[in-house]
């Protein structure tokens, strides 16, 4: 997955999203707190690191936001997503999006370490 599987455009509308429904509990910066998980660093790539996108797209899906799970379209989880790819430093692609569909999501994965990431 370190060649690009989202876009900037992407992700920058995930940062809205994220903004609006996540960073009430995950943080303005992504790290989390008392009980809630951080979606950026060494605890994330530990937790994500060799699953499959649609592993943590699910579990977003199924899961977030905490008072509502499954509120969102499909479209602005993928968004979601590309936004905490890129608060990890994975690159985005200048043409690619990452997609919404189960099939093409479980053929990529989040890497342990990628040039780049932290």
């Amino acid at each position: 997955m370190c060649e690009g599987a989202y876009s900037a455009a992407q992700a920058l509308k995930g940062q809205e999203t994220y903004t609006a429904q996540c960073a009430q509990c995950h943080g303005t910066n992504f790290r989390g707190g008392f009980g809630v998980a951080s979606l950026v660093g060494p605890s994330f790539t530990a937790l994500w690191g060799d699953k499959s996108l649609w592993s943590l797209f699910d579990k977003m899906v199924t899961s977030m936001p905490l008072d509502k799970p499954g509120a969102l379209s499909d479209q602005s989880y993928a968004e979601l997503l590309a936004r905490i790819l890129e608060m990890n430093n994975y690159p985005a692609s200048d043409v690619t999006e990452l997609p919404t569909k189960r099939e093409a999501l479980e053929k990529l994965t989040v890497p342990k370490t990628c040039q780049g990431s932290e």
